[in-house]
């Protein structure tokens, strides 16, 4: 026992540190240590007979001078927050729900240790660093390493971010602590028994102890702290049923517009409201929620990486569009006068003769505005994975045309490539043109895309020297399942007669249901046989290929590369071929490579380009820009990007750690390993599962 106390402190602790233990049972005790082998030893005569604590982050050294090498009862004085001189760990506490003051049961406990694990996967996905997990005797604590000041705003921040993931994990049966943020927070000392109500059978009393520890114990961002802190929803101050907080009803909202709730639970003087499968896309299957705090308001969030940054205004308005714009007007509208003496035109169709054919004809060609319907799924849209770009545009919907253009090696078919496998992981279907790869090359950089850094190995060409990295055999084994028949390439040893691809792409939209199309590039197409000149023939295919989108309803990417340009900076102008390439799209997008020579024009034009934006590009490896977005229209933004080596990933410069994004072949496997992240702990009815 007192080993594994020198242990624990000795992982919290840094040599010559102030350790505070406290005795917290009939009386509380408490003492003030240098060494933690003395206060190991200390401790032995309370084990097994009082709970056991320690101070996790740093004491200010004159605090030894209280109890000094000794515990002590009846004291007065215990650490406070007033005493710690910096911040150092943020705790996780995952308790089961059980009445005070007494242990939990196995089957309590088992439930914790399931929870702790699904919170500590999702924090891994969302970046952070593995932390120190310990078992508290009757549940589990996760401890991440922190660097932060001892004031206000870090205490609000950490306060934010437990409250956040209490809203994501906490439930009838097991609860994240929020009440731990404060800094002189203590935590068991790990190593002692956890004495809590009687010693039973059925709640027995158990020894806590440290679970695991990284090899390297890595600090955690604050950046990533507060991403997670920013996922808990503000109250709003307007309490009207347009605004959603107290007033707004979401039972009888779900209700009326049909979304079909699994489950449903009590949560922290909430609800939570588990999905039959997300709003934005179906694939995700039981990975979404609804979630309304006791203050009334209300979250919406999905643990799909497809869906990072959706929140309930964006869900709501999927149903309610432009439910937030609306301003309850209570004034009386005065009708206007002025024109009403007037003799109003006479405007009923006229049936009194008989309509020639031929105009009859004529008539049927325009539509009566009335009569049209909306098409089905016509927000329906393939996100990039890349937040500000689906933001600008709201993803690439479908019936439309997208072209991308850049200069050689500017990251186009990288960029594209992620595409691909975004709109696979979201659950679509997509056909490739790929005119410059063979069909095993291309899977080759697919794969790796799909891999990532973690499932990748380097290897030398014993010919050239060369590095370059492989996918590992199990890994690649799971991601060809993972996107078998998904994900289709054209044969090129079929010609490149762009009519016949034309038919190859309808058959695929038909009867393999792809609904995301590639052309990578134009220049590789043959349409010569439209007997036309260049552009003109250009014309006519970007056309039939904009026809293609509409009336599939589908969507398609087109590259198409720039002509011969002085410098490192392309435009719109810079398209190689006709006009109408970029007049018929609906978007229009350039990828750029931050080589010298381009950095060497942005300081050139720094009078003209804000220092914050102009360090947002010269920071980046790679840029997308947006010439052309039809309905939004963003025009002339620049998007930065980061290269990530071995992975050929492209990620938003905001989110490096999205070089660590998991596609769905890895998450089949984790879901086969540990099942998803609502489901383990209910049946379709709502009880408690039995562990």
């Amino acid at each position: 026992m007192v080993t594994d106390i020198v242990k624990t402190l000795n992982i919290f602790q840094d040599p010559g540190d102030v350790i505070e233990i406290r005795v917290i049972g009939s009386m509380t005790a408490s003492g003030y240590f240098k060494d933690a082998a003395k206060a190991a030893q200390a401790v032995r005569q309370y084990d097994g007979k009082a709970n056991i604590y320690f101070v996790l982050n740093k004491i200010k050294g004159a605090c030894h001078a209280r109890q000094p090498d000794v515990l002590k009862p009846k004291v007065k004085t215990t650490t406070g927050d007033s005493d710690i001189e910096c911040r150092r760990w943020i705790l996780l506490d995952f308790d089961p729900a059980r009445p005070a003051d007494v242990s939990s049961s196995n089957e309590e406990k088992a439930v914790a240790y399931d929870r702790m694990k699904d919170a500590s996967r999702y924090l891994k996905q969302q970046g952070f660093p593995l932390p120190v997990v310990a078992d508290s005797g009757n549940g589990y604590h996760l401890l991440f390493r922190i660097d932060m000041q001892n004031d206000a705003a870090s205490a609000e921040l950490i306060k934010g971010f437990l409250q956040a993931l209490d809203m994501l994990f906490s439930d009838g049966v097991v609860q994240v602590d929020t009440a731990v943020f404060n800094a002189a927070r203590i935590t068991k000392l790990y190593g002692t028994m956890a004495v809590k109500g009687g010693n039973t059978s059925d709640r027995p009393h158990r020894r806590s102890g440290i679970e695991y520890v990284p090899d390297a114990i890595e600090v955690v961002p604050v950046e990533l702290i507060k991403k997670i802190a920013d996922m808990l929803p503000k109250q709003e101050q307007r309490q009207t049923q347009y605004n959603g907080n107290i007033d707004f009803d979401i039972d009888d909202w779900i209700r009326r517009y049909g979304i079909r709730v699994r489950k449903t639970s009590a949560w922290s003087g909430g609800k939570k409201y588990v999905l039959e499968q997300c709003p934005f896309n179906a694939a995700h299957g039981k990975d979404s929620a609804i979630i309304k705090l006791s203050g009334g308001a209300i979250a919406f969030h999905c643990f799909h990486n497809g869906c990072q940054g959706r929140t309930w205004r964006d869900f709501r308005e999927l149903y309610e569009p432009g439910c937030y714009s609306r301003e309850q007007n209570t004034r009386p509208v005065q009708a206007s006068t002025r024109h009403m003496e007037r003799k109003k035109p006479d405007l009923k169709p006229d049936t009194s003769r008989e309509v020639p054919e031929e105009v009859q004809k004529l008539l049927s060609r325009g539509i009566n505005l009335a009569d049209v319907k909306e098409p089905d799924n016509q927000d329906e849209a393939v996100l990039s994975g890349i937040a500000p770009l689906d933001k600008l545009l709201g993803g690439f919907a479908m019936g439309m045309t997208t072209l991308w253009t850049g200069l050689n090696a500017a990251g186009k078919s990288t960029l594209l490539g992620q595409l691909i496998l975004e709109a696979v992981d979201q659950g679509y279907n997509v056909f490739v043109f790929s005119g410059e790869l063979q069909a095993h090359r291309f899977q080759y950089w697919i794969d790796l895309q799909a891999a990532g850094k973690k499932h990748l190995q380097r290897q030398i060409s014993q010919r050239t020297s060369k590095e370059y990295f492989i996918v590992h055999k199990d890994a690649r084994a799971r991601i060809h399942a993972w996107y078998d028949n998904r994900l289709f390439i054209y044969d090129n040893r079929s010609g490149m007669n762009y009519a016949e691809i034309l038919k190859v792409m309808d058959a695929h939209a038909v009867y393999r249901k792809c609904r995301l199309f590639l052309l990578d590039n134009l220049m590789r197409l043959d349409i010569r046989e439209l007997d036309k000149d260049l552009y003109e023939a250009q014309s006519i295919f970007v056309n039939s290929i904009s026809d293609f989108a509409q009336n599939k309803n589908v969507h398609i990417h087109l590259v198409a590369h720039p002509r011969k340009v002085m410098g490192s900076i392309i435009t719109k102008m810079d398209v190689s071929g006709s006009g109408d390439l970029t007049n018929r799209a609906d978007n229009v997008l350039a990828v750029h490579r931050v080589t010298p020579a381009l950095k060497e024009e942005v300081e050139k034009a720094k009078k003209h380009i804000p220092k914050p934006e102009r360090e947002r590009i010269l920071s980046a490896t790679n840029l997308i820009e947006i010439f052309k977005d039809r309905d939004g229209g963003a025009q002339d933004v620049l998007i930065p990007l980061l290269y990530c080596e071995g992975s050929k990933r492209l990620v938003d410069k905001e989110h490096p750690e999205l070089e660590n994004k998991k596609y769905g072949w890895e998450k089949q496997a984790e879901e086969a390993e540990h099942g998803d992240a609502w489901e383990p702990y209910y049946d379709e009815e709502g009880n408690v599962l039995p562990f």
